[in-house]
């Protein structure tokens, strides 16, 4: 994402890996599905943009392999590309 000019803050971390932590004492979910989770509730819904963003979502749809969640969520917005010309994530 750094090399789109775009990223996150240490918050967006912090709370990630504090309900990571707190999944693991009390829900018991796999780590990967709160990844995946976490991935569509706190990085993907900033999402913006045209063109010139296409490998950006593509490059995230191949690393959020095996993450069906947020593959949906980048591949909507690849669709979105596709018709509109530009793509927003929403919350």
């Amino acid at each position: 994402m750094q090399a789109h000019g775009l990223g996150f803050g240490y918050r967006v971390i912090e709370e990630c890996v504090r309900y990571h932590a707190f999944d693991a004492q009390h829900l018991k979910t796999a780590a990967s599905d709160v990844t995946d989770q976490l991935l569509v509730q706190k990085v993907l819904v900033k999402l913006r943009g045209a063109e010139r963003q296409r490998s950006l979502l593509t490059g995230l749809d191949k690393a959020c392999a095996g993450m069906p969640l947020s593959q949906a969520v980048l591949r909507r917005l690849l669709a979105d590309l596709d018709e509109f010309g530009s793509f927003q994530a929403m919350r």
